[in-house]
């Protein structure tokens, strides 16, 4: 599953597949999760990310969530598989 979606000035998003769930956090065009079903919760300890085509990976639930942009639009795109 991917889902894309422009970046507003903040917003919780959670994002699901499945029995798992993620929680994200966007803030002035910044992401991180603040809640993953993960055991290690290791994407929540990858903080926030600010530039294009960084990314937070939670491995264990295949969740990868990346900024993408043009210029000076960023949007955030969440996949699961």
């Amino acid at each position: 599953n991917i889902f894309s979606l422009d970046l507003p000035d903040e917003r919780i998003i959670e994002v699901k597949n499945g029995d798992k769930s993620w929680i994200l956090e966007v803030n002035d065009r910044s992401v991180r999760v603040i809640k993953s079903d993960c055991q290690k919760k290791i994407c929540e300890n990858q903080g926030w990310i600010t530039e294009n085509y960084q990314s937070i990976i939670c491995a264990p639930l295949k969740l990868q969530v990346q900024l993408k942009g043009k210029k000076s639009k960023n949007f955030v795109d969440a996949i699961t598989r």
